[in-house]
């Protein structure tokens, strides 16, 4: 698996994907697949959106191909690798992997699942199974009317029994649900929560998170980065007199085995040993609040 995994990542060109496409009708593409990321939940891993009940898929193959927005499927999941996860695991001061996805399908029906549609769900999901496992750790489907759920049960085949574990299918009122999980002030207004990033053209255009922290992108992008998976850990946090702090980030080894096993936020052990790196001193940053 492991070799077969080398394989793709080397014809897909994954080790250069985010200097190498660029995927210039992402502006035009969002009007007809709204998505994005946008904060953080109560234990540091970044939220992802999408609203499917407003998806254009006829519109959408006029915007882009298939296999264009495959690549950006995979590039997206390259930028979490190389950045988001890096900077929630910062900003959290402990180990982060895996994301909080929330999926709003209020009027997804048959009309919405056409052949268009399947051919992308079928390549995605096999992307994410075969090459990118274990990356969620929760994912709610709210507005889950009766249209959508006469076509759960064919979606739901397409999934891993281990993944659709981690789905749960939420009606109209999931906000609650949503807020056990996520604070307020990270949580859209539209999904019942407090922000509205107003400032920003609205939640799934500000790209709000650990990652748009210039500070925290200044040591990510000064962590060494030869391994594309590399797990993040800050230790060694040392307090001084003018309040800023001292980080140490570990270099770790290039493969990790079994780290699908690790739920993200745990401790992970046998990660290797600290590499004599140099001391960088940057301002204090605030852990997550953690509840």
């Amino acid at each position: 698996m492991w070799d077969e995994m080398l394989q793709w990542r080397n014809e897909f060109g994954t080790d250069t994907i985010l200097e190498d496409f660029e995927f210039h009708e992402l502006e035009e593409v969002l009007q007809y697949y709204p998505q994005g990321y946008h904060g953080v939940d109560k234990d540091g891993r970044p939220v992802y959106i999408e609203l499917l009940g407003k998806v254009e898929p006829n519109k959408l193959v006029q915007t882009t191909t298939v296999e264009r927005y495959i690549k950006y499927h995979v590039q997206e999941f390259e930028r979490a690798f190389r950045e988001k996860f890096p900077a929630c695991s910062i900003a959290a001061q402990k180990h982060i992997d895996t994301t909080t996805t929330i999926l709003d399908v209020h009027g997804v029906g048959w009309k919405n699942f056409g052949k268009i549609a399947r051919d992308l769900v079928r390549c995605m999901q096999k992307i994410d199974g075969d090459y990118y496992p274990e990356t969620l750790h929760q994912m709610f489907i709210v507005n889950a009317g009766a249209g959508f759920k006469l076509i759960w049960s064919t979606i739901k085949g397409l999934l891993d029994p281990k993944t659709s574990s981690k789905i749960h299918v939420l009606g109209a009122k999931y906000q609650s649900r949503l807020l056990e999980a996520i604070d307020a002030s990270q949580l859209p207004e539209f999904f019942g929560g407090l922000c509205t990033c107003s400032n920003q053209g609205g939640c799934l255009r500000s790209n709000k998170g650990p990652w748009s922290d210039p500070l925290i992108m200044k040591i990510v992008h000064s962590m060494e980065s030869s391994a594309l998976r590399d797990i993040v850990q800050v230790s060694d946090i040392e307090e001084t007199v003018t309040g800023s702090v001292r980080l140490r980030a570990l270099k770790l080894p290039e493969r990790i085995s079994d780290t699908s096993n690790a739920e993200s936020g745990s401790d992970v052990d046998d990660l290797g040993s600290p590499v004599a790196p140099e001391d960088v001193e940057y301002h204090s940053l605030a852990p997550v609040r953690e509840e």
